[in-house]
């Protein structure tokens, strides 16, 4: 038996008879579908936010880490062009007391007078502050380290090695570490 074609007179026939609560329901989402959408759809734009957040917080992290990175190395490579020890005072650890202990880095005449220091904004070694770093500090600590193995520290002066330790930290945080070290070898540095 052939099927009859949908008669669109008959169609609105039959929904004039039904009652207004079933013909409703034949034509729109119900309350509870449309609870059950916005609750999908909210749930998938939350985790994407999510996802987006910790995409911006890491690239942050990034970008934070390469500058750290650049403030360390531009200091360790200070550090290292300075003499081993101070002119006419072999064998000697820290600063002198002929220096100035909170005068500029321009002062400088050895590795070792950089020894705990720190400043925050970081600064040029004339002292001026290097205002487009703020909230970064730098630190360095310098130590007389074994000969041989380059590792454990040494009373101050008794060896010719020292290792240089650069920091730089962001609201607190790590974000760069370097490690160089400065041989005095046959009194030759």
């Amino acid at each position: 038996m052939p099927c009859r074609p949908c008669n669109p007179r008959a169609t609105r026939e039959v929904m004039r008879r039904r009652s207004p609560i079933a013909r409703r329901r034949l034509r729109a989402f119900t309350y509870v579908e449309a609870a059950m959408a916005m609750v999908i759809l909210s749930t998938a734009v939350a985790a994407g936010f999510s996802t987006y957040g910790a995409f911006a917080r890491g690239t942050l992290y990034d970008a934070e880490a390469v500058v750290a990175q650049e403030l360390a190395a531009q200091l360790m490579t200070e550090i290292q062009v300075q003499d081993y020890d101070p002119p006419g005072y072999p064998g000697s650890f820290g600063r002198l007391a002929s220096e100035p202990a909170d005068g500029p880095r321009s002062l400088y005449d050895d590795v070792d007078d950089y020894d705990n220091w720190s400043a925050s904004p970081p600064e040029m070694p004339d002292g001026t502050d290097m205002t487009s770093y703020i909230g970064y500090v730098r630190s360095v600590i310098v130590t007389n380290v074994d000969d041989a193995t380059l590792s454990w520290a040494q009373s101050d002066g008794a060896t010719d090695s020292k290792r240089i330790v650069v920091t730089v930290t962001r609201n607190g945080k790590l974000r760069a570490r370097l490690t160089g070290y400065r041989i005095n070898q046959n009194g030759f540095d």
